[in-house]
């Protein structure tokens, strides 16, 4: 009997992406298709990819390349090796189809032979140019100086503030369960809805101010100088009673409302002054790779009522750290810093 023809072949998948080629689709819409109509057993982007290009440079062979029998170990790594040149986000799925060999060959030859991991690509806040990465080596070359220079008594009162956005209810987004019908669902929030500006400063000493810009207000230049440093000086006499804000080295980001003129003589007609930040660089912001992820994970599942409850959470939250993991947190600042310095400029992946 002759053998059955599989319409899920390879070869067959490959002569449907040739023939969407020349019909002018493009390959969004032969992706499309192909897992409408396949299923499970559809190509991956990147193999739709590879094939619909090879359709318009007008190569019309859609076969495996040419093995004969089983391939030897070492064949089998030149070919996986060869096809990671051409598609290096290819899946053990493509590679297996495109290869003929197993997803567990694959996999071995790719562990075992080659020595690879599939990692996730890191995330960075920014492509950074290398004249941007030497701009952060220099302003963080400044900034660690400064921090060096420092006594303890000026490590503990300098405080580094800045925003970030708290939604009134944070669901969690895994559990550990027996199924997944056990674990539940949960729905995509609205990210425009029910939630707040929080601008927090704190100190390493365990001083800690939390705001709320008000439902259409802007967190501005305007807002920084009315609101938030009268607000920031009065919360400081509680611990320096005499001169407050006064003389106050303060640590922030670049943000506009910030740097701008009218913040700066404000600043300056206080007598305090602004530390360095390197641009592009939440990496090296305390309240960014520590105090708000800390307090966001500490809040998730929790549903607020009201802004003043987040705020009020957030006091408390904040209450509940050790001195001493502050002063651990000081120490990664300097860390950083110096990594960065020594890596001329990229992000910190430590």
């Amino acid at each position: 009997m002759a053998a059955e023809f599989s319409v899920f072949s390879s070869q067959s998948v490959r002569s449907v992406i040739w023939f969407y080629q020349r019909l002018g689709k493009s390959i969004s819409e032969t992706k499309f298709d192909l897992d409408r109509v396949y299923g499970e057993a559809a190509p991956c982007t990147t193999t739709v990819s590879l094939w619909w290009h090879r359709a318009e440079e007008g190569l019309a062979n859609v076969d495996d390349r040419t093995r004969p029998g089983r391939p030897s170990v070492l064949e089998s790594a030149a070919l996986v090796s060869e096809l990671l040149e051409e598609q290096p986000f290819a899946s053990l799925r493509s590679m297996s189809m495109e290869l003929g060999l197993s997803k567990s060959a694959i996999e071995n030859v790719l562990k075992s032979e080659l020595g690879m991991q599939y990692f996730n690509l890191r995330w960075v806040p920014h492509n950074i140019s290398p004249a941007q990465k030497a701009a952060r080596v220099e302003a963080a070359t400044s900034l660690l100086a400064t921090l060096d220079r420092l006594s303890p008594t000026g490590l503990a009162y300098l405080p580094t503030s800045d925003e970030s956005w708290f939604l009134h209810y944070n669901p969690h987004s895994a559990r550990w369960a027996t199924s997944a019908t056990e674990a539940g669902e949960r729905t995509r929030q609205t990210p425009t809805k029910d939630k707040c500006l929080v601008v927090m400063t704190w100190s390493f000493n365990g001083f800690c101010h939390v705001t709320a810009v008000p439902q259409g207000e802007t967190y501005n230049s305007e807002y920084v100088v009315n609101i938030l440093l009268p607000a920031l000086d009065a919360a400081i006499r509680d611990k320096r009673p005499v001169i407050g804000l006064s003389g106050t080295k303060l640590h922030w980001d670049n943000a506009r409302p910030h740097t701008s003129r009218m913040t700066q003589d404000a600043l300056g007609s206080r007598g305090v002054t602004t530390l360095p930040h390197p641009p592009y660089s939440p990496d090296l912001a305390p309240c960014d790779f520590f105090i708000f992820g800390h307090i966001k994970h500490a809040v998730m599942g929790r549903r607020f009522a009201s802004t003043r409850e987040i705020v009020s959470e957030i006091y408390e939250k904040f209450s509940q750290i050790p001195s001493d993991t502050l002063w651990v947190v000081l120490g990664q600042w300097k860390h950083r810093l110096r990594w960065v310095i020594e890596n001329n400029g990229k992000y910190y992946t430590m």
